[in-house]
């Protein structure tokens, strides 16, 4: 018999801190997005106008699974609107329960939600085809639930996959001969260090410091032109996340300097060989070549040599996607609006109308 208990209170967590970690272990295609670490540096930036809704679901009086969600405001000119959804902050962020049998822990988490007291006006889960095989939409289907759903974004994946020796050999030789080209293009330029930081956390006693290369990668903010964090990311949020990972062992820093100064970053976490990019930029000065595109193909060159399993890149990193053999998969969204008991909803209502005319 499934147990769905539910907390609402951020400082609660850490006493289940041993067994959050324990599944995180046990899930399939986790991710650092997966940790209490970042739910924790979410909830510090954007806790003003969310709640925090985690589901345990229990069987045999041990945690099964974990579905972290939160609701978040979203009020508009024409009424307000409430969305209880997972702790992302980007459409092209993917997401998913906690523990070795997701499926279940989807489907006692929706069965819980279908029949507590409904807070918001939708319950929107989004995450990819291949993490998801389809069990989002059947456990909503299951505990009632009619989804609507819609491709939000879209990724681009790179494998190194060692199972597919052509393919990785072909993927290899690629790569060196891209980097031939620019090697030559910049010749002139002076010289050039790619730099790869990847810091193994704080349980082997490396914990590599981030806030100067944090400020230097910001920087070069005028010349980003990719970033999955979210749109005007604040400096502190890009360096709460590096710490949190940094501390984890799961940074994945990459930089590429011209005599010194940084001319190109790409800032990824990453956990049992899957690397997931979260923004990348480049110098706004004129170069004979990209340095963009120099420092990815080190970045997959350096992969090779690390045994990386494989990389999710930026789509809005729109030139090296185009140019490169990569698997495009969408990220689908599952919506389902909530009807909410009529007093609630003129509460709602209510406490729309007082907020300050620069919010609305």
């Amino acid at each position: 018999m499934q147990q769905v208990v539910e907390i609402n209170a951020i400082e609660d967590l850490e006493a289940i801190r041993l067994r959050w970690t324990a599944l995180l272990y046990e899930t399939p295609e986790a991710s650092f997005f997966h940790t209490l670490d970042w739910l924790k540096v979410y909830w510090r930036h954007f806790r003003d106008s969310q709640r925090v809704r985690v589901l345990l679901v229990h069987r045999g009086g041990t945690v099964l699974g974990i579905l972290p969600l939160v609701v978040r405001e979203g009020v508009t000119a024409a009424n307000p609107h409430e969305v209880l959804t997972y702790p992302t902050i980007n459409p092209s962020q993917f997401y998913g329960p906690l523990g070795s049998n997701p499926t279940a822990t989807l489907m006692a988490s929706c069965r819980h939600l279908a029949r507590t007291s409904r807070d918001c006006d939708s319950l929107l889960l989004a995450s990819i085809g291949e993490h998801d095989h389809g069990r989002t939409a059947n456990a909503m289907q299951l505990a009632g639930f009619c989804p609507h759903e819609d491709v939000r974004a879209t990724i681009a994946k790179v494998c190194f996959d060692a199972s597919r020796p052509a393919y990785l050999s072909e993927l290899e030789a690629e790569v060196a001969e891209r980097l031939d080209y620019l090697d030559r293009e910049s010749e002139v330029a002076g010289e050039i260090v790619f730099e790869r930081i990847r810091p193994l956390g704080s349980t082997f006693g490396d914990v590599t410091p981030v806030e100067e290369l944090v400020e230097e990668c910001f920087r070069l903010n005028q010349g980003v032109h990719s970033t999955n964090l979210a749109t005007g990311t604040s400096v502190a949020l890009f360096r709460d996340v590096a710490t949190a990972a940094s501390r984890l062992g799961m940074l994945d820093l990459n930089l590429l300097r011209l005599d010194g100064r940084m001319i190109a970053f790409s800032f990824n976490v990453h956990f049992d060989g899957a690397i997931q990019q979260l923004c990348v930029g480049e110098s706004a000065e004129s170069c004979t070549f990209q340095p963009a595109s120099m420092l990815m193909l080190r970045m997959l060159q350096d992969s090779f040599l690390r045994k990386d399993r494989y990389i999710y890149i930026t789509e809005s990193n729109g030139d090296f996607v185009s140019s490169w053999p990569t698997q495009r998969l969408p990220v689908v969204s599952y919506q389902q609006r909530l009807s909410m008991p009529y007093r609630t909803r003129l509460a709602r209502i209510g406490q729309w109308l007082t907020l300050p005319l620069a919010r609305i």
